[in-house]
């Protein structure tokens, strides 16, 4: 095109043979003295010639914009980087994001766009419901996975390197059954007894003195008022309705729910564990191998609202459940499972001869756990939730750590210790002395809790002893205000297999406001706590929403 435009410079316009042009049409020939003048005004002609084609092709890009083609023409460049294949450590796959964020491990797919892509239309299934809405809930229903039975387990008096960590101990719950599922590994007990930790998972409220002892006797709370996070201020075991729990939420939603309480050798329907005592009266005598009830380990005979009746219905025997499992319409919603005081897992044998420990808690787990696994409401939407409720208190594997900002709890203030039975300030001050709490589940958890705890000594009872900690952890756990690192075992189809997440923080008030939003029901005590660890796409890695 320059040369054609340089052409016109030098020949001027042509008129056709063999006629003349219109007058209007002919340019006059310039007088000789302007000729140098012209030639300075038109310049060089092929500059001029690539000055039209600049504008021409901006044109061209104008156009291709508000084309319908712009879309395609600019669409995004996506880089897809498949997952690693390198296996981590221990054959397991770790997984989880901070903050509750991102999916958890084996690998992450990574898409980057290098221009905006038009916006994505809301389609019907990103609307879906899943499992319901909650009151004041981060994760939105169609975040979470339409879980609709759950199954809990909780067992008693062990701390997750006891547990967790060291497998000869419970092959079945720490080999088989996590390989199978899901190990929540920083996941924490809340207070420092078994009633106050049972309590606080099905209800949210926090520890009081009588419930720290694992009430010896049946006496009624005596509120004196409110607190902030919906505690009821004051002391005592069974809870007025103003304090509802998380079977109160289930029955107003027209949920059912149930307690299976292994019971004696030959008894085929529970007796004691199925009634609660007179008001003021002794919870019951010390468990033996041939009654090995004890009363506290059922939490939901200490809310009035659910005891009535001397011998709720919701009480039954654990030889019930294979009955209840046989359809997932006949299962309910939520089955809280207590193995007896012979099974439970306690350090402290139910009688001096009997076995303790780990090792008939794994055999409970083993004749339990398979019947759940094989049941329709297992396989369509349902989650097995295995933990303790709370790391021994005293004794070389004591442990009084906590996470997740644990409160100071109003019941408490003044007590010997924020949250144990043992009064706590005093074993905890020795276990940091002598090195325990480094050597039992805080090796695992914080790694440098151990090495902290040796220099806690210093200010073992004070804020120094918690500095360490803090510094080391990101200000995730504390050595003291709750009942130690216990792990939490996941079972579900919506979550991945042979899975750790060592990313996130959890504790029993997680694992409650995780089942309250599942269930679409408000969150109840710390449970709503404001920047609480609720599950979300961390936990839940084999759903997508």
């Amino acid at each position: 095109m320059s040369a054609v435009i340089g052409s016109i410079r030098e020949r001027g316009a042509s008129v056709a043979a063999g006629g003349s042009a219109p007058a209007e049409l002919v340019t006059p020939a310039p007088e000789p003295e302007d000729r140098g003048r012209f030639d300075a005004w038109l310049g060089a002609p092929r500059a001029a010639a690539a000055s039209v084609l600049a504008m021409l092709g901006f044109g061209v890009v104008v156009g291709s914009l508000v084309s319908p083609t712009a879309a395609s023409t600019l669409a995004p460049l996506i880089v897809a980087r498949a997952p690693s294949s390198s296996a981590p450590p221990a054959a397991s796959t770790v997984g989880g994001a901070g903050g509750g964020g991102g999916g958890g491990g084996g690998g992450t797919i990574t898409i980057t766009t290098t221009t905006p892509a038009p916006p994505t239309p809301t389609t019907a299934a990103s609307a879906s419901t899943g499992g319901g809405t909650t009151s004041g809930a981060t994760t939105t229903a169609s975040n979470l996975p339409p879980i609709k039975h759950v199954f809990m387990v909780v067992l008693s008096g062990q701390g997750y390197q006891q547990t967790f960590g060291h497998s000869e101990n419970d092959p079945y719950l720490a080999k088989t059954l996590v390989r199978r599922g899901e190990l929540l590994v920083n996941y924490y007990a809340v207070a420092g007894s078994g009633l106050a930790n049972e309590i606080a998972l099905v209800s949210g409220q926090g520890p009081n003195p009588d419930t720290t002892n694992n009430c010896p006797t049946y006496d009624p709370l005596i509120a004196l008022g409110s607190g902030a996070e919906g505690q009821l201020l004051g002391n005592g075991c069974v809870f007025p309705s103003t304090a509802p729990s998380l079977a109160d939420q289930l029955k107003a939603s027209k949920l059912s729910w149930r307690t299976y309480l292994e019971t004696g050798h030959s008894q085929k329907e529970p007796r004691a564990e199925a009634c609660h005592p007179s008001l003021s009266a002794p919870t019951g005598p010390d468990p033996t191998p041939d009654q090995p009830y004890a009363t506290w380990r059922n939490p939901f005979l200490f809310f009035a609202s659910l005891t009535k009746a001397r011998c709720p219905k919701t009480n039954v025997s654990l030889t019930r459940l294979a009955r209840d499992l046989k359809k997932a319409s006949t299962t309910p919603a939520l089955s809280y499972i207590v193995a007896d005081t012979c099974n439970d897992g306690s350090p402290d044998p139910c009688s001096p001869n009997a076995p303790a420990g780990m090792g008939p808690a794994d055999s409970f787990l083993k004749k339990v756990i398979p019947q759940i696994l094989r049941s329709p409401a297992y396989k369509a939407d349902g989650l097995i939730a295995i933990t303790f409720d709370n790391a021994p208190q005293s004794g070389p594997y004591a442990d009084s750590s906590s996470c997740c900002g644990s409160p100071a709890y109003p019941n408490m203030q003044g007590q010997s210790g924020p949250t144990g039975p043992t009064g706590s300030t005093g074993p905890t001050g020795a276990t940091g002395s002598t090195g325990a709490t480094g050597s039992t589940g805080q090796t695992g958890a914080t790694g440098a809790t151990g090495t902290t705890g040796s220099t806690g000594p210093t200010g073992a009872t004070g804020s120094t002893g918690s500095t360490g900690p803090t510094d080391t952890s990101g200000g995730a756990t504390s050595p003291t205000g709750g009942g130690g690192q216990v792990g939490l075992l996941l079972l579900s189809k919506y979550v991945r297999p042979n899975n750790l997440e060592v990313t996130d923080y959890f504790n029993h008030y997680s694992l409650l406001a995780s089942i309250e939003q599942l269930f679409g029901v408000q969150k109840l005590g710390y449970a709503a706590a404001r920047g609480l660890s609720v599950f979300s796409s961390s936990v839940w890695t084999a759903y997508s929403g």
